[in-house]
């Protein structure tokens, strides 16, 4: 695929070696696979293959807020 920001947004992991997966040429009509990743080629982008989706580490996008407390340096209000 040659839409990097498509591929980015897809959320897969983009892959420089394509491992043990397949692509859609070696796995047409087989039924039990899934798209589990990114190969980056060159300039483009090939779509890899596998049976079971790769677990994706977590990461923890929650923010604590902090209430700033007020701060009197020695003034009078």
């Amino acid at each position: 695929m040659d839409n990097e920001l498509e591929v980015l947004a897809s959320e897969l992991p983009i892959f420089n070696d394509k491992h043990d997966y397949k692509y859609l040429s070696e796995i047409a009509g087989k039924g039990n696979y899934i798209q589990v990743a990114w190969h980056k080629k060159d300039h483009e982008y090939l779509a890899l293959y596998g049976t079971q989706a790769i677990k994706l580490p977590q990461i923890d996008n929650s923010v604590d807020f902090i209430e700033q407390q007020e701060v009197n340096h020695g003034k009078q209000s």
